[in-house]
């Protein structure tokens, strides 16, 4: 289950929209438009949405909605948190969470988890919930092509509502999973957000409120205590009931009134007190060190008063202050793409905290003993912003990237998932945010934002950052010979900066097109066609394959990848800490005669992404658009292939970004730890060595660059996949121009076994770091297999079989674990082998027990001790996800990758419904059998120091 703010480091919620569409952002306030929206008018309510409430006071959302298709999304909302936990209860709320997955009326024991696994439900994904601070909230996806099921899912909420057993070996084996659910976030940034909060909230009840809880308190919890917090905060008159889906919303209406109205109201209820954190009138500090720390960042934080949006003037303020916010991360990122920058990155944003508190915050992750240098850099700018406002290009493309999304928005309103829906209608809830629809928001985003003028937008810094209601927020590794910043160090910053000449700022903004000369176009010479699964093949004249799959799944968007053997297994040894980093520098470094910040403003205002990528095996581009901006997807395309850009300002700055990355990795266990992890898995082969500090002395911009351009100079060998809303006649001059024309040198290769092979035999090795009272266990079993289609699902569905079997022994029965990672890979190239990867944190006392227990469960599956109903609850939710991932771009789009770079047929996609028809109880067992070999594995654990 999900526990917001339990042991999170501090962040904000940035309220910002993607990138886009060019637009002229002429001044149009003087146009009278009758249809225009008055901006004294009071933000509707999206007249899409049936909200109501019932006489006892519970709260209801009902909205029609067929994305996905044939699911519905529901949600329980309290309007109670760790907030309203007694000094007796602190963790009573969230251990009342997860005591609701443990025993109901219609649901004793696990039998809810049990109950909807069987129709296809994953507990974790589809069924879940989070505690936070304010708010507790209960999360269900359920399928509505079955009347009775969707009426399950309206009961599973009336008993999350009121229904609660509080059985007794229930409750105690969930106190232990809650405790182990601490255990297992504790590090140094909890330790050190441990301190902060206290600041952060000084004299607030939210000071001493951590959602998690206290652990000694959870441990000799009275049931009664448990029970009251339930009774006094479990009421309709603090609840909502939120429906999104592919229903009739009359008919769910009907069933929620049937189900709830009779839950009676409380008399005399205790107050749902709404809890201030007072305003501070000098700054605040909380500057923290751990040994364990591994970079030093710092938050600036202004508390401001919550404003509700009730009127289209009210959202328009929230639209200028987006395009300040915008501006401003604008300018801090691209300070931070040069090599004498203080920081590795900062950001601002403002959003809501804690419900009674919003927050205006900058944040920055400063080089290793440079953060009192990155504090005056992010106030500086901040500072300049205030002084000066910005220039009338950068809010153009600001306003372009913001009507970009709102378009988007709009465009896909009808594809947009329910879940999303959901999430908004529990804000409008819980904190009033306005609910008008997307219609409303993107018809007054058109009619307001080309009017923002940047005397507006230079406003919204006057008060932003004050004296009063300031807090400082410090975390830095305790380490010899990096001093800790003071108070007064600090303070002496802030009076640097108001009393120095600040320079406005200026940009010069180059106008030439992103190719200078294009090639006379290629031709496709061969055309192949896979109607089965809707899949068009072309060969084209330089050698490339290009695959093309049109679909309706979204209005507005083309998918894309591209792949091409070889990778990085082809760098000699020496070379492949530069080799590793070739396609990341040539991202930072941009394209053609554009530097990435120049190429950033240059795209701003279009939905385009392409990033180059080189793995072991293969190297390629990743990418997508709207079909409006799809010619500047292919010219990026084309660019990074036939123009890269080497900037060794670029490399400086990525050079340094891997040292902050690494500068104190080594004071951090559990960083060590996996850093063993992979080394001892693969026998310490010097091509899996982790990265290094020593190895940044190593790294070559020449080698890297000429790697990538090595890499991307046979176009000959890729294969190109598009999957989206184009047709092909769309697709055919754009391939035939920019992919047809990639060069080509009729090279044959592929990629080169490294000989890289996990360790043999049993290994079994502790590792002793870190001060927490915590292990980690890791457990890898390979073997050979060999593939084929029917295999690799098989494989797939033993090991859910396994992870859903190890959460019932290891977290429900023995209280163990907060949770067991179970992984699985099928390795094709350069050999065919299986692993089966087993992870997961508890008490170090009892590693060996719960190791046991995994190995004991994995043998009795072995041996055919296996309810069949376990493998029944796999293939429903197989069947489930199924139907989900085919109506997904981005599975076809992984699908058709794999299946060309492998050489296999792209019909084999449509055997998977074969596959999970005739899974069954022998089959996992025999690849149990097969595949899970208890006498040879490779285990690492990770014990505390002392």
């Amino acid at each position: 289950m999900r526990n917001k703010m339990k042991h999170k480091h501090i962040v904000w919620i940035l309220i910002l929209v993607t990138a886009g569409l060019l637009i002229s952002c002429t001044d149009k306030s003087a146009v009278k438009d009758p249809e225009q929206i008055p901006l004294d008018a009071p933000i509707p309510i999206d007249p899409k949405i049936l909200k109501g409430t019932l006489d006892n006071g519970m709260t209801y959302y009902i909205r029609e909605h067929k994305k996905p298709e044939n699911r519905a999304e529901l949600r329980l909302v309290v309007n109670a948190g760790a907030i309203l936990e007694d000094d007796t209860q602190k963790g009573f709320a969230h251990l009342l969470e997860h005591l609701h997955f443990n025993g109901m009326a219609d649901y004793p024991h696990n039998s809810l988890i049990d109950t909807l696994e069987r129709i296809g439900i994953r507990f974790g994904h589809d069924l879940n919930a989070y505690t936070s601070f304010d708010e507790t909230v209960y999360i269900l996806e359920v399928p509505t092509d079955s009347l009775p099921l969707l009426k399950m899912g309206v009961n599973i909420l009336e008993n999350w509502a009121c229904k609660l057993l509080f059985d007794s070996l229930e409750v105690e084996k969930e106190k232990g999973v809650v405790i182990e659910e601490f255990r297992s976030g504790r590090s140094a940034r909890a330790r050190m957000f441990d301190e902060h909060i206290k600041v952060l909230f000084k004299g607030s009840k939210y000071a001493d409120r951590l959602t998690i809880g206290d652990t000694l308190v959870i441990r000799k919890a009275p049931h009664s205590e448990i029970k009251r917090y339930y009774h006094e905060w479990y009421r309709p008159d603090l609840m909502a009931v939120v429906a999104v889906g592919d229903f009739k919303a009359d008919s769910m209406l009907t069933w929620l009134r049937d189900t709830f109205e009779p839950l009676p109201r409380p008399e005399n209820p205790r107050e749902r007190e709404l809890f201030q954190v007072p305003d501070n009138k000098e700054p605040l500090y909380s500057i923290c060190t751990d040994k364990e720390a591994t970079v030093e960042r710092a938050s600036i934080y202004y508390k401001k008063k919550p404003i509700v949006n009730e009127t289209a003037a009210d959202y328009r303020q929230t639209l200028v202050e987006n395009l300040y916010f915008r501006m401003l991360n604008a300018r801090l990122a691209e300070i931070s793409r040069k090599p004498d920058a203080p920081f590795v990155r900062a950001s601002c944003g403002k959003g809501n905290y804690v419900r009674t508190v919003d927050v205006f915050g900058l944040n920055v992750i400063a080089k290793p003993g440079r953060l009192l240098e990155s504090i005056e850099a992010i106030l500086t700018e901040a500072e300049r912003a205030r002084r000066h406002g910005f220039l009338e290009s950068e809010l153009e493309r600001a306003k372009k990237q913001l009507l970009t999304g709102y378009k988007r928005s709009y465009t896909e309103r009808e594809n947009r998932e329910s879940e999303s829906i959901a999430s908004e209608y529990i804000r409008n809830f819980l904190r009033g945010e306005s609910i008008p629809g997307i219609e409303w928001e993107y018809k007054l985003a058109q009619q307001e934002i080309p009017g923002i003028h940047l005397e507006e937008v230079m406003a919204v810094s006057e008060g932003l950052m004050t004296e009063e209601n300031r807090i400082i927020l410090v975390e830095m590794p305790e380490k010899e010979g990096l001093p800790v910043p003071t108070k007064d160090e600090i303070n002496t910053i802030f009076e640097k900066v108001a009393a120095s000449q600040i320079e406005p700022y200026t940009e010069t903004a180059l106008t030439e097109p992103l190719i200078a000369k294009l090639p006379e176009p290629g031709e496709i010479v061969r055309e192949k066609e896979y109607p089965s699964v809707g899949v068009t093949e072309w060969t084209l004249s330089n050698g490339a394959k290009v695959v093309l799959k049109p679909t309706d799944f979204k209005a507005d968007e083309i998918e894309f990848t591209a792949v091409s053997p070889g990778g990085w297994s082809l760098a000699p040894t020496e070379d492949l800490v530069s080799a590793k980093i070739g396609a990341q520098l040539i991202q930072q470094s941009g394209v053609g005669a554009y530097n990435v910040t120049d190429l950033q403003k240059k795209l701003a205002g279009k939905n385009v992404r392409v990033n180059p990528y080189i793995a072991i095996l293969s190297e390629g581009m990743r990418g997508n658009s709207t079909v409006s901006d799809s010619k500047t997807l292919f010219e990026m395309i084309y660019s990074y292939f036939v123009q890269p850009r080497a900037d060794s300002s670029a490399f400086n700055t990525l050079v340094e970004q891997y040292r902050a990355r690494l500068y104190n990795a080594a004071a951090d266990p559990e960083s060590v730890y996996n850093d063993s992890v992979m080394a001892i898995m693969y026998d310490h082969h010097p091509r899996r060595k982790p990265m290094s500090l020593e190895d940044l002395d190593k790294m070559d911009m020449k080698i890297a660059v000429d790697f990538y351009k090595d890499r991307f100079a046979e176009a000959g060998d890729f294969t190109f996949v598009f999957v989206g809303s184009f047709t092909l006649e769309e697709m055919r001059p754009m391939v035939e121009q920019y992919l047809a024309t990639l060069p080509t040198m009729n090279r044959e290769e592929s990629w080169r076994d490294e000989g890289v092979r996990f360790a043999k035999g049993l290994v079994e090795k502790e590792i002793y770091r870190g001060e927490e009272y915590k292990s980690i266990n890791f457990m890898l079993l390979h073997s050979p297999f060999e593939y084929s289609p029917a295999e690799e699902f098989y494989i797939t569905a033993m090991k859910d079989v396994v992870k859903a079997r190890l959460r019932e022994v290891i977290r429900e029965e023995s209280s163990g674990t907060y949770g067991v990672s179970v992984r699985g890979n099928i390795s094709r190239f350069p050999v065919e082998e299986t692993s089966v990867q087993f992870y997961f944190a508890c008490e170090p006392a009892r590693v060996k027990e719960l190791t046991d227990k995994l190995i004991d469960e994995l043998e009795r599956i072995k041996a055919g001790e296996l309810d069949p109903v376990a493998v029944e609850k796999v293939r429903e939710i197989a069947i489930r996800q199924r139907e989900n991932n085919l109506k997904q771009n981005r599975y076809w789009l992984n699908e058709l990758k794999n299946i060309y770079f492998y050489g296999d047929d792209p019909e084999i996609i449509l055997a998977v419904d074969d596959y999970i028809k005739n899974l069954s109880k022998e089959i996992v067992v025999e690849k149990a059998q097969k595949y899970l070999d208890t006498d040879e594995y490779i285990r690492v654990v990770l014990y505390p120091q002392k």
